[in-house]
C-alpha cells in the first residue's frame, strides 16, 4: 500500500514534535532534580560544578537551554498544523497557507535570535554566580544565522504560494 507523502511527512512532523517537547519537559526536569549545575565562569577556566544550586542557579541554568527547545518545538507543531490542513484538502495555494507559512517565518527570524539572546543572557548571568571570575558566556552567531536564514526560507516560501494563488486566480479568471 503505497502512502502519500504529505501523510509521512505529516506522521514525522508529530513524531518531531512530540520527541522536541519531550527533550524541552525532561530537560528542564533533569536540571531542577540533578542537584548540580555546571557552569562556564571563563574562557580559559574550566567548567565548575555547583554542588548544591540555589534556586537562582537551576533556573538560570533550566534558561539556558529552554528558549531554542521552545522555539523549535512551536516550529514543528505550526509546520505539523500546516500539513494537516494540507492533507484535509486545505487548498495549497490559499490565503491561509501563506499566511501560516509567513507566521512559522516570522516566529523563526524574530524568534531565533531572541531564544539565542535568552539563552546567552542566562548563562552569562550564570557564570556571574560562581566565584570572582566575573560574568563569561559564548555567542555562537552561527545559531542565529540558522534560524534567520530558515526563517527566510519560510517567508520566501509562503511568497512562491502566494504567486501561486494569483496565478492560480488569473487562470481561473481566463478559463
Amino acid at each position: 500500500m503505497k502512502t502519500e507523502p504529505l501523510t509521512e511527512f505529516h506522521r514525522v512532523l508529530l513524531i518531531a514534535a512530540l520527541g522536541s517537547a519531550s527533550v524541552c519537559v525532561f530537560g528542564v526536569a533533569d536540571t531542577l532534580t540533578r542537584g548540580a549545575v555546571v557552569v562556564s565562569p571563563g574562557a580559559t577556566s574550566a567548567d565548575v560544578v555547583v554542588a548544591d544550586p540555589s534556586g537562582a542557579q537551576l533556573a538560570l541554568s533550566a534558561a539556558a537551554g529552554l528558549p531554542t527547545c521552545l522555539l523549535a518545538t512551536a516550529m514543528l507543531v505550526l509546520l505539523y498544523r500546516l500539513v494537516g490542513a494540507a492533507r484535509r484538502g486545505d487548498p495549497l495555494f490559499s490565503a491561509r497557507t501563506v499566511g501560516k507559512l509567513r507566521t512559522v517565518g516570522w516566529i523563526l527570524l524574530v524568534g531565533g535570535p531572541a531564544a539565542s539572546a535568552l539563552e546567552f543572557l542566562a548563562r552569562f548571568a550564570l557564570s556571574g554566580t560562581v566565584g570572582p571570575g566575573g560574568n563569561y558566556a559564548e555567542f555562537d552567531p552561527a545559531r542565529v544565522a540558522i534560524w534567520m536564514v530558515t526563517g527566510f526560507g519560510l517567508l520566501a516560501v509562503g511568497e512562491i504560494v502566494r504567486r501561486g494563488q494569483d496565478l492560480r486566480a488569473e487562470l481561473d479568471e481566463v478559463i
